[in-house]
């Protein structure tokens, strides 16, 4: 387990490392084989509730915004553009 992110104003190189971590995670649990027969709006929902499931597991300490920035950040990365991904939106 990563050390708890105290808060995402003051750390943002462990929000940062917490992003990686949770990325990683994420690659690690994906099931591709189940996964291949989602599409679109679905897969990015089973993706989202893996993720906030690791959020939870891995930080439980994070705040109600920063769970909700760092979800948004992992799926943006994972289906998107990264950091680009809000100003496209």
């Amino acid at each position: 387990m990563i050390a708890p992110v105290k808060s995402v104003r003051g750390g943002s190189n462990d929000f940062e490392a917490l992003k990686s971590h949770i990325h990683g995670k994420l690659v690690e649990k994906l099931d591709l084989t189940r996964l291949s027969d989602l599409e679109g709006d679905s897969l990015r929902r089973e993706i989202r509730v893996v993720v906030e499931h690791l959020c939870d597991t891995e930080n439980p300490m994070l705040n109600r915004s920063e769970r909700e920035r760092l979800v948004e950040e992992v799926l943006d990365e994972a289906f998107g553009f990264g950091p680009l991904e809000l100003l496209l939106k």
